[in-house]
């Protein structure tokens, strides 16, 4: 579990050195023997470096079961003793002040008590890690999972505001989250890798992500995010050679539209694009095993950029765990705070929108179209509540579309207006005489995306 507080969890002497993601709270040294399982089969490594090792060296010691890295024993969460444990954990955090918990990999939590193998996946997909050619059915995603969240919320609920997220990946993503977060009794909310693995941003993702979350009686709420730790920058990903700069802004309102929780992640305010990372200093171990069939995590995870002109970018004054990659200067925060047209304003002014407007907070979506054009509306409920019209182009070429009569705009990124036009690749907004505002965007239609709000009735 991750606190949601500023101090490392290393000041508690939690955490794993060697691998900052995959933080673990350790049972004492004496539940050890009872608490961890063996990989009789060794079917759920994902790794096989401690397999190696064995065949190396028979004298060692029995094998503990591992999902992730080998340095990364599997605790036995279905050991009251253990969840005990890592309630208490959680509890000490809760008295320090923190505001909530990410459950890191929570559908690994528990697993199949009698250890059965995962059968193998064979639907002829291309994959890279020896882990994903696996069904995963067994060493993760058990029923009673259940019973171990409605632990976790009991206490959190004993806390005055706080909240919890599960990170939920894999295959079985969709159902485990509106599981893991049903009712009153479990977590808070739950994200996924809808967008964090797509390799690009189209409209169709709006829409599977509305029908995964239908908000129907009794469901969970989601959260999204399109970068984090684990997957290469949304930006490098998305912007497909379009301008880095205006993508980016407009990605941050796409996500402050969305219906769910919002995560972003931190550079994502800066537009950092994914960072070079020469394969002598990569650290992440599953950078490493699979060089280079893919691009890795190191390269979101390097230093933030704080003073352009300072030793690694004014992020510490000593060498860091990953380099500064130089591209990331000119986005640096100083650089960034002294320029009101830089994406870190923009971010500001997008998440205060955010702030401002209860239907993107808390209302529900409504999508009229989800390709190239994304249009879809944000909506409270209650009689006179507050509806807006978000509309996107996701495309690479110039699209048509026409307000609705009475409509105002609210905000708009990558839109400016000068003497009655605007240049090629901004929006254009006109007001014709019956009240209708006629807009095209132009030859650069990422840099075009604008939100437009009024009032009305309830849905």
């Amino acid at each position: 579990m991750y606190p949601m507080m500023d101090p490392a969890l290393a000041d508690a002497g939690l955490g794993d050195a060697e691998d900052d993601d995959f933080d673990a709270v350790e049972a004492p040294d004496s539940l050890l023997p009872d608490h961890r399982y063996l990989d009789r089969e060794l079917s759920w490594l994902a790794f096989n470096q401690r397999v190696l090792e064995l065949a190396e060296d028979p004298s060692l010691p029995e094998l503990e079961r591992a999902n992730f890295l080998a340095s990364q024993p599997q605790l036995n969460v279905r050991n009251p003793a253990v969840q005990d444990a890592l309630i208490a954990a959680a509890r000490f955090w809760l008295d320090r002040g923190v505001d909530g918990f990410r459950l890191d990999a929570i559908n690994f939590a528990i697993h199949d008590p009698s250890l059965r193998d995962n059968p193998p996946i064979q639907d002829g997909r291309k994959r890279t890690r020896p882990f994903d050619f696996q069904d995963k059915i067994y060493n993760q995603s058990h029923p009673d999972i259940i019973g171990f969240l409605n632990r976790i919320r009991a206490l959190t609920d004993s806390y005055e505001g706080r909240f919890t997220v599960a990170e939920v990946g894999g295959d079985h993503a969709d159902r485990e989250m509106k599981e893991f977060t049903a009712g009153n009794d479990r977590l808070h909310s739950a994200y996924g890798f809808l967008y964090l693995y797509a390799d690009t941003l189209k409209g169709e993702l709006i829409g599977i992500g509305d029908g995964m979350w239908p908000d129907q009686q009794g469901e969970g709420w989601p959260s999204w995010t399109f970068s984090n730790h684990d997957a290469p920058r949304a930006v490098s990903r998305w912007a497909k050679g379009r301008d880095e700069k205006t993508f980016s802004e407009m990605a941050l309102l796409l996500l402050m539209c969305l219906r769910g929780n919002v995560f972003v992640y931190q550079g994502e305010e800066l537009g950092l694009p994914q960072a070079e990372v020469p394969f002598e200093r990569l650290v992440d171990p599953e950078a490493i095993a699979n060089w280079p069939e893919t691009l890795g995590r190191d390269g979101a995870r390097t230093p933030i950029p704080w003073v352009a002109s300072a030793p690694n970018a004014g992020f510490s004054t000593v060498e860091p765990w990953l380099p500064v990659d130089p591209r990331h200067l000119a986005l640096a925060v100083d650089a960034q705070e002294a320029d009101p047209t830089s994406i870190l304003h923009a971010a500001r002014r997008i998440i205060a929108l955010r702030q401002a407007h209860p239907a993107l907070r808390t209302g529900g979506l409504e999508i009229e179209s989800a390709g190239d054009l994304v249009v879809f509306r944000r909506f409270e409920r209650a009689e006179g509540g507050e509806r807006l019209l978000c509309v996107f182009n996701l495309g690479f070429e110039a699209l048509d579309w026409s307000a609705p009569a009475g409509a105002r705009r609210i905000a708009a990124v990558n839109w400016t207006e000068a003497d009655g036009s605007a240049q090629p690749s901004e929006l254009i907004v006109r007001c014709s005489s019956d009240g209708v505002a006629h807009q095209r965007l132009g030859r650069q239609p990422l840099k075009i995306n604008v939100a437009l709000g009024g009032r009305s009735g309830p849905r």
